[in-house]
């Protein structure tokens, strides 16, 4: 049985950390502050995320909708992949 993950039961800090998209050009930092994670974005305001299962994040905002972190074998995040309404999957490097 699988258990379920519940936002106390994640690490924030393990996502923080500055991604790139070379197909959109862009960068995002991901950012635990006061507790809470947030994707930053140099036009944009803070956008919170909230943990929806493990290594996934639900977004309360018109900006994106679902980001999911991609680990290596190790267990080390490599990145992660936003989905919207207008887009699926978009891949996000992080960068050191």
């Amino acid at each position: 049985k699988v258990p379920q993950i519940t936002p106390l039961d994640v690490d924030l800090k393990l996502y923080n950390g500055r991604y790139w998209s070379e197909e959109l050009s862009t960068q995002y930092e991901i950012k635990m502050q006061d507790g809470r994670l947030f994707a930053i974005h140099q036009r944009l305001a803070p956008i919170e995320l909230f943990a929806s299962a493990e290594d996934a994040f639900d977004v309360h905002s018109n900006q994106f909708m679902y980001i999911e972190f991609v680990r290596d074998v190790a267990g080390a995040i490599q990145g992660f992949k936003m989905s919207h309404a207008g887009a699926n999957d978009v891949w996000f490097e992080r960068r050191p």
